[in-house]
């Protein structure tokens, strides 16, 4: 569809650069101490200019744990819902792939920035990759990031781009096909896990959601992500959900749509699977005024 919005870049170009604001946190672990919010978005090349895989997002992971000092490296490798997510993914477009790397926690954003801000080359084993910072986008605190969706207008319909891999589990087995239920525990969880003063746990709020918002269209083809040995199963492809919520829900939905931007959706979004963008269609936007 022509109409709908195509590719990080373009997505990159209409995001607003929030200032961030630096605050001095001790770092007594890696959860519920977030200060600043922060998205890189890079221009990888490889010695050959061929496009890079998914997967290579394993390594890129490693590489970052590389430039931490050690005990905090190993402690954000060690704990379970981490304060970072990053994915690569080919932007067809500009015959490009790209890395989006986010840190949702204030301590880690301080070690990393320096990094993030002066990357230019990425050397890994058996291979050196060029890097170019393309865009970012920072917010200071979660209220701002909560503000920032309360303005935002998105239509009732909303079309969820899947760049990489994205797989639930549910009782020690992966779900390879999307459901609701499962889309928005995955973001509620990681909201919580990273905002408890804004903790968006309360049950019947999340059944709420769970009602109101439906899948409605998809093309999505089946895959896998490798991870050293492991191959796991999943999806990638687009997902088209309808809202049907009281205004304040919607407003909640709304949050968690543009967290899943910058999140992912799903298991393993620390090492590249489940990365996303939303695709607004023009049309929907002016139905939606009309109304």
């Amino acid at each position: 569809d022509p109409e709908m919005s195509r590719g990080l870049g373009d997505v990159y170009k209409r995001q607003e650069i929030h200032p961030v604001e630096r605050e001095n946190v001790s770092l007594r672990n890696l959860r519920g101490v977030c200060a600043v919010i922060g998205q890189y978005c890079f221009a990888l090349r490889s010695a050959d200019g061929a496009p890079l895989p998914s997967m290579m997002a394993y390594r890129l992971y490693g590489w970052l744990l590389e430039q931490l000092p050690e005990d905090i490296g190993r402690q954000l490798h060690e704990q379970g819902e981490k304060p970072l997510s990053q994915y690569i993914c080919y932007d067809k477009a500009e015959n490009r792939t790209l890395w989006v790397v986010s840190v949702f926690q204030g301590e880690l954003y301080e070690l990393l920035e320096p990094v993030l801000e002066s990357i230019s080359c990425i050397a890994l084993r058996q291979t050196t990759l060029q890097a170019a910072l393309l865009d970012k986008r920072c917010f200071a605190s979660a209220q701002e990031l909560v503000l920032y969706a309360r303005e935002l207008r998105l239509p009732s319909r909303v079309t969820i781009r899947f760049h990489t891999t994205s797989s639930f589990k549910q009782d020690g087995s992966y779900v390879i096909f999307p459901q609701e239920r499962l889309l928005l525990r995955s973001l509620l969880a990681k909201w919580n896990a990273w905002f408890p003063e804004y903790s968006l746990d309360d049950e019947d709020a999340a059944a709420a959601l769970e009602r109101g918002v439906r899948i409605t269209d998809y093309q999505l083809r089946s895959g896998r992500y490798t991870l050293k040995s492991a191959r796991i199963p999943g999806f990638s492809g687009h997902l088209t959900l309808s809202s049907t919520l009281s205004a304040p829900m919607q407003e909640v939905w709304k949050l968690l749509l543009v967290f899943s931007t910058l999140c992912g959706i799903g298991i393993k979004t620390t090492l590249g699977m489940g990365g996303v963008t939303l695709e607004i269609s023009p049309n929907s936007l002016l139905k939606e005024q009309e109304k």
